[in-house]
């Protein structure tokens, strides 16, 4: 069996698959080419080297190494064992729940915490001066949203229970634009 070094993916089905992928995940926030790295990694019958990817996809070394890097960090893939040369190979991590639910954990609720610091600090000036633009009741519901986001974040990334009662609460807000 030839290398994935010597053996490129060239099938355009399977490029055209990687940047489907890859325009899904970049709507998710991170960047095409992650997809894309992922799809073929993920494809592949065997482990993948970089190069292989570099090669399959026509992305330069430093691309395919930062994203590599990211992906290594999200634990959205795998190192395995380097091969005789010490060619360092790559396979996804098969616990899609866990990678998953590690990337809400490190991205969308480190936003939510920033955003909840970004309330405090507006509804505190609200407190001490009324801000013509806010609507006190609008603050109020705002700051529960953020705080039903964070808590069912939370619940869900530390596998609580997820009590979507409070969530339910918020769904019909009212219509101050009369």
């Amino acid at each position: 069996m030839s290398s994935t070094k010597n053996n490129p993916c060239s099938d355009s089905r399977v490029l055209t698959m990687a940047e489907h992928i890859g325009s899904f995940i970049e709507y998710w926030g991170f960047k095409q080419v992650h997809g894309k790295v992922w799809t073929l990694i993920f494809l592949s019958p065997k482990a993948v080297d970089a190069n292989y990817l570099k090669e399959s996809l026509k992305l330069s070394k430093a691309l395919i190494s930062m994203t590599i890097k990211d992906l290594l960090h999200y634990r959205v893939i795998l190192e395995v064992e380097k091969d005789k040369p010490g060619t360092q190979k790559y396979k996804i991590n098969p616990d899609i729940t866990n990678v998953i639910l590690d990337v809400l954990n490190q991205r969308e609720l480190k936003m939510l915490v920033e955003i909840q610091a970004a309330f405090q600090l507006l509804s505190f000036a609200q407190s001490k001066k009324n801000i013509p633009q806010v609507d006190n009741l609008r603050l109020g519901e705002l700051g529960l949203m953020v705080d039903t986001a964070k808590s069912i974040l939370e619940a869900m990334t530390h596998g609580s229970k997820v009590d979507f009662q409070k969530f339910e609460t918020i769904m019909t807000l009212r219509d101050q634009c009369q």
